[in-house]
C-alpha cells in the first residue's frame, strides 16, 4: 500500500500535470514521459503512475501500449458532451444558488465585477487578453457551485469547469466576444442580487449555450485549411 508521503507526492505532482495541461504548457498531443517526470520530481516512478492513472481516469491523458502516454485531444462529440452535462448541472446549481447564497457572497462578487469587467471606454483591441475574464468566471461558477447547498453537485461541476477553463485556453474568443461575455455574466449576477431562480437559469443558459456554440464555430474554423 501507498505511503502517506507517497498518496502526498502523487497528489502534488497530479495537480502539477493537470495545471500545466489546462494552462497549455502541455498541449494536445504531448507525450508525457516518466523518466523525466520523475526526474523533475525526484521521486521514484510509483508515484508519476499514481497521477497517471488518476489523470486517465478523468480524461485528461490518453496511454498507447505502443508509443507511452499523451495528453488526450477531446473530438467535438466529447466537447458537446460536456457543455450538455454542465445544462443539466449548472443550471439547477444556478437555480438552488438564487436561494442560497448569502448577501456577503452577493457584495463580493459584485466587487469583484465592478473591479474585473473592462471600463466603457476601453478599445476592443486592448482586450486581447483572457485573465481578467478567466478570473471572474471561474470565481462566479465556483462560488455558484458551493452555494447550490449541494456538495455533489459542487464536486462535479468543479471538476467539469477545469475542462472548459482547458477548452477557452485552446480556442480563445476575440475581443469583441469577450465583451459580451462580461455581460453574460452581469445578468447572472443580477439575478442571484434579485433571488430569482427563473432570472438564474434562463441567464445561466444563456451563458453555456453561447459558449458552446462560439467554441464550436472557433474550433471549426481554425480546423479549415488555409485560403491559398
Amino acid at each position: 500500500m501507498p505511503t502517506t508521503k507517497q498518496s502526498s507526492a502523487s497528489n502534488s505532482i497530479y495537480d502539477e500535470i493537470k495545471s500545466r495541461i489546462i494552462n497549455l504548457h502541455y498541449f494536445p498531443g504531448y507525450k508525457l514521459s516518466e523518466t523525466r517526470l520523475a526526474s523533475e520530481f525526484s521521486v521514484g516512478r510509483s508515484p508519476i503512475r499514481s497521477a497517471f492513472a488518476r489523470l486517465l481516469s478523468e480524461g485528461w491523458i490518453e496511454v498507447s501500449p505502443q508509443s507511452g502516454t499523451y495528453v488526450r485531444k477531446l473530438d467535438e462529440k466529447e466537447i458537446a458532451e460536456i457543455f450538455e452535462y454542465r445544462l443539466i448541472l449548472e443550471v439547477n446549481a444556478t437555480r438552488l444558488a438564487t436561494k442560497n447564497i448569502s448577501d456577503k457572497k452577493l457584495i463580493q462578487l459584485r466587487q469583484a465585477f465592478n473591479q474585473l469587467r473592462p471600463k466603457k471606454k476601453v478599445s476592443r483591441a486592448r482586450l486581447n487578453s483572457f485573465d481578467s475574464f478567466n478570473e471572474l468566471d471561474s470565481l462566479f461558477h465556483a462560488e455558484i457551485y458551493r452555494a447550490a447547498g449541494n456538495s455533489l453537485i459542487k464536486d462535479t461541476l468543479l471538476d467539469l469547469h477545469d475542462k472548459v477553463r482547458w477548452l477557452t485556453r485552446l480556442s480563445p474568443s476575440p475581443p469583441s466576444r469577450l465583451l459580451d461575455l462580461f455581460t453574460e455574466l452581469e445578468l447572472i449576477l443580477r439575478s442571484l442580487e434579485r433571488r430569482s431562480p427563473s432570472e438564474g437559469a434562463k441567464y445561466m443558459r444563456q451563458h453555456i449555450e453561447n459558449a458552446a456554440d462560439f467554441g464550436a464555430d472557433l474550433r471549426a474554423l481554425a480546423a479549415k485549411p488555409a485560403q491559398k
